[in-house]
């Protein structure tokens, strides 16, 4: 392979160290490390100016980006979820905080619909005679209700209905 004078070091060079440029179909005259170097000393003077023009781009191309990132997602599925379950496990307790605080600044600013939804679902669970209400009845979790005979539950539901029945005579 043949070699080439970088134009900013000015060192002589392996093709194989200078980035190919499609448009000119020829290799850049600035070296890959010298190149990079200018990319970033440029990024550090112009952030604002790249900021402003990527926030741009982003609002002109939403579409485009949706679907870029859709085909992506679809095409991989296994990286995804991959990467994904490898960065739970490395921050296991910092996304557990953060889901708590979550949850927190959720409970806090929908107290009231939270309260209706809660309300709502007890009657649904009333008229249903669902295990949670069953589980309530017995003052215990759902979870704990597994301790107690399935027969017991069942007689449980059979009282109750036995007694709505007569109530509504």
């Amino acid at each position: 392979m043949g070699t080439k004078i970088c134009t900013k070091c000015g060192k002589k060079k392996e093709l194989s160290e200078f980035s190919f440029c499609c448009n000119r179909n020829n290799f850049r005259s600035k070296c890959k490390q010298c190149y990079q170097e200018y990319n970033e000393r440029y990024r550090q003077k112009n952030k604002e100016k790249i900021k402003e023009k990527n926030k741009i781009y982003t609002f002109e191309n939403k579409r485009k980006i949706k679907e870029q990132k859709k085909r992506y997602r679809q095409k991989n599925k296994e990286k995804i979820k991959k990467q994904s379950k490898k960065y739970y496990i490395k921050n296991k307790e910092k996304i557990k905080e953060q889901n708590k605080e979550q949850k927190k600044r959720y409970r806090q600013k929908n107290k009231e619909k939270i309260k209706k939804q809660k309300k709502i679902r007890h009657q649904k669970d009333k008229e249903n005679l669902t295990s949670a209400y069953i589980a309530n009845i017995f003052h215990t979790s759902i979870k704990n209700l597994k301790q107690y005979p399935p027969e017991l539950i069942e007689l449980k539901r059979i009282q109750l209905k036995v007694a709505r029945v007569i109530k509504n005579k």
